[in-house]
């Protein structure tokens, strides 16, 4: 058994006690009966761990209604369609006893496995998401399917569902869990919650959340596959006023925070650590203080985020209190899955990224990662345009628009407006960062290439452009076109030439295309392209 340490007794003592507490006891063993020790067990405030013999102990008010365990490496909880079930919901009735055990399967292979990261659902019954879902979730079937001899999971980074519409759309957190174990049963998916996953007919955060943690369960909780602990947040501290409004702030609740602090004491300080996190770090109020509970970890942490529509990879790796990863992943539902309900069969986030999800390998003393497409091949990378093919012209695209949606169109397409025949070659590569290396060739001969910010054109032709075009004024126009840093240009010599894309990234993957030009642009020419 392993031992609290002084700093983790002191932490649970810190941490209110009430008269109205009940004992919640048990055991965490293996299917066979084996008792597992120094297993982390919480109700979301207090922490404890078991003992030789798999017994665990709270005295607890059961605040959020249910008990969960950190799941140790090796091991899996049954699942319940998607859902691992690493928690028990506890009766309604704070001051009584009860026992809830675990009971955990050996999962062997873990040492090496995958974890398909995903984020912005927006699951509504709206804007042909039921049918682009359906695609989705058969690219995720095909991946499992192409790497059998590989251990498979999923987290999610919150706004599974879209909270306006749990009423006006009769599609509500429930709906997506049974979507999810209706197309994906027997892939274990760790849950994370998002802002729009709060329920806006309730008030509060523990209200709010309510019926989140009935039909998936714990909103923040911890886990072990391999040798990468995962931690999952809610970084939402909802203040709905349960007449319909939504109002929230992006930061860690005081009980969540405490929880983490002592949860985190119990973890050996080398393991490589990864944090599920819908709002990104750097939009958090209390981000340092988040980021001082990992302070001793001998590796960088990774955050798993979203809520923005983009994809960004940034790493803080210089700061030598807080070296940190950030993951922006990319949507599955692009942008709200507008483009793809528009413009079928193109689905984009607002930075041009397509929908998709993120790609986790992890072995024992790394971590890599790839974005994945929905629909497409894993090296599918980049899009090129040729620009003296992109023209955005207003007259041409939305010539009855109003003078408004006239205005927003030419504030989105300043950069694609006006023809051109200098020869520019533009690139979009979506999960690039810093130690990505981007390189063009006309017909052998390379190009200079250089970082610039652009606006997708094929994101405002697919979307925006079909929107603004209305003589009616667009009111509150939601998931317009944003730049992103994630664009690479060159000038080639002439406007018929053959261009080769050269793209590696940071762990040595190539990703290559040859292009002749001129090169079309238009949206049929991007499905395949």
């Amino acid at each position: 058994m392993r031992k609290l340490t002084p700093v983790f007794v002191a932490l649970l003592l810190q941490l209110p006690a009430t008269a109205l507490a009940g004992v919640v006891s048990g055991r965490v063993c293996s299917a066979e009966g084996a008792p597992l020790s120094g297993v982390c067990v919480s109700d979301g405030i207090l922490c404890t761990t078991t003992d030789a013999e798999g017994r665990y102990s709270l005295a607890s008010d059961k605040p959020f209604g249910y008990v969960f365990i950190s799941s140790p490496s090796g091991y899996l909880p049954p699942l319940e369609g998607t859902r691992p079930q690493f928690f028990r919901y506890t009766s309604l009735k704070p001051s009584e006893d009860e026992t809830l055990d675990f009971v955990l399967s050996e999962d062997k292979g873990q040492e090496n496995h995958i974890m398909l990261c995903c984020t912005d659902f927006h699951m509504a019954d709206l804007h042909s998401d039921r049918e682009q879902f359906d695609l989705w979730a058969d690219d995720v079937q095909g991946f499992v399917a192409d790497n059998p001899g590989s251990k498979v999971y999923m987290l999610t980074a919150g706004d599974m569902s879209w909270d306006i519409y749990w009423k006006t759309r009769h599609y509500s957190i429930e709906d997506f869990a049974r979507d999810m174990d209706s197309h994906l049963a027997g892939l274990p998916v760790f849950y994370g919650i998002g802002n729009h996953d709060h329920e806006l007919e309730a008030a509060g955060e523990r209200k709010s959340t309510f019926r989140y943690r009935k039909a998936i369960g714990p909103v923040y909780y911890s886990f072990n596959i391999g040798d990468v602990h995962y931690v999952v947040l809610d970084p939402v501290v909802s203040r709905n006023d349960g007449k319909g409004s939504r109002r929230y702030e992006c930061r860690i609740q005081e009980d969540q925070m405490r929880w983490l602090e002592a949860e985190l004491q119990n973890v050996d300080k080398s393991r490589q650590v990864v944090v599920v996190s819908h709002i990104p770090i750097a939009n958090l109020e209390d981000s340092q203080r988040l980021l001082d509970c990992f302070r001793n970890f001998s590796r960088p942490v990774h955050f798993i985020t979203g809520h923005f529509h983009s994809l960004k990879n940034e790493d803080r790796l210089t700061d030598p209190e807080h070296p940190y990863y950030d993951h922006m992943v990319g949507c599955v539902s692009g942008s709200l899955w507008m483009t793809g309900h528009y413009s079928p069969g193109i689905n984009l986030c607002k930075d041009g990224t397509p929908g998709g999800y993120m790609v986790l390998y992890c072995a024992a003393d790394s971590l890599r990662w790839q974005y994945k497409s929905t629909g497409r091949p894993l090296d599918y990378q980049f899009r090129l345009y040729d620009g003296n093919c992109v023209l955005l012209d207003p007259d041409t695209l939305i010539p009855n628009g109003s003078a408004a949606n006239r205005e927003l169109f030419s504030s989105l397409a300043s950069s694609w407006m006006k023809p051109s025949s200098k020869n520019w070659l533009y690139l979009n590569v979506w999960n690039a960062d810093g130690e990505w290396k981007v390189e063009m060739f006309e017909e052998g001969k390379a190009l200079k290439v250089e970082r610039a910010s652009f606006s997708d054109p094929l994101h405002i032709l697919s979307y925006p452009a079909k929107i603004l075009s209305s003589a009616e004024d667009v009111v509150k126009p939601t998931q317009m076109t944003r730049k992103c840093s994630h664009f690479f240009r060159a000038k080639a010599s002439r406007p018929d030439s053959v261009i080769e894309v050269l793209v590696t990234d940071r762990f040595g993957n190539v990703y290559r295309q040859s292009f002749e030009r001129p090169l079309h642009f238009d949206i049929e020419y991007y499905k395949t392209h």
